[in-house]
C-alpha cells in the first residue's frame, strides 16, 4: 500500500467556473488537450487560475479516455462518449479542442472542496496545464503547516485513493 509520503502530488491549473462545475457535480470529466498520462486512482489537486489563483480541491482520477483525430476533424467520438459530464456545450468543447489533434478526458472521481484554500509556496510556479510534482513533497509546495491541514482536509479523497497516511 502507498503512504501519503509516496504520492507524487500532480497539480492541475483550472478556470474557477470549471473548478466549481466540478465540485457541484455537474462536470464528470475533466478535458484536456493532447495526451495527458494521468493514471487511475491518482490525486489531482485544483489549482484555481485568477482571480482565486490557490488549491481549492480536487479529485481521484478515473481511467482516462485518450483519442486521436486527424488534424481538421472534429472530436466527435470524444464528445459522444462524455458529452452529459463535460460540463461545457458543444462549441465550447470544439472551440477548446479545435486544432488538437489529441484530446483526453480525466473522469472526476470523489471530487472535494477543502474548507480553506492552500496557496503554492514562493517560488512555486503554478502549471499551464498540469504537473506531477516529481521529487517534490507536498511541504515544499504548500508550506509545512498547510501540508497538514491539507493533509487533513483530504481525508476522503485518500480514502477514495487507498492511500494510507
Amino acid at each position: 500500500m502507498r503512504t501519503w509520503g509516496d504520492v507524487e502530488p500532480i497539480i492541475m491549473s483550472i478556470h474557477p467556473e470549471h473548478a466549481a462545475n466540478i465540485y457541484q457535480g455537474d462536470k464528470t470529466y475533466e478535458i484536456r488537450r493532447g495526451c495527458r498520462h494521468i493514471f487511475e486512482g491518482e490525486i489531482v489537486m485544483l489549482y484555481e487560475t485568477a482571480p482565486v489563483q490557490e488549491i481549492t480541491g480536487g479529485f481521484v482520477a478515473g481511467a482516462a479516455v485518450y483519442r486521436r483525430v486527424h488534424r481538421g476533424h472534429r472530436h466527435d467520438a470524444l464528445w459522444d462518449e462524455i458529452a452529459s459530464g463535460a460540463g461545457v456545450s458543444r462549441a465550447a468543447f470544439d472551440r477548446y479542442l479545435s486544432g488538437a489533434t489529441k484530446a483526453t478526458a480525466i473522469p472526476v472521481v470523489a471530487p472535494i472542496k477543502m474548507s480553506s484554500p492552500v496557496p503554492l509556496m514562493m517560488g512555486v510556479r503554478p502549471p499551464q496545464s498540469f504537473l506531477r510534482y516529481k521529487c517534490r513533497a507536498l511541504e515544499d509546495i504548500v508550506g509545512r503547516e498547510r501540508a497538514q491541514e491539507f493533509r487533513i482536509g483530504w481525508q476522503d479523497l485518500v480514502a477514495a485513493s487507498q492511500i494510507a497516511f
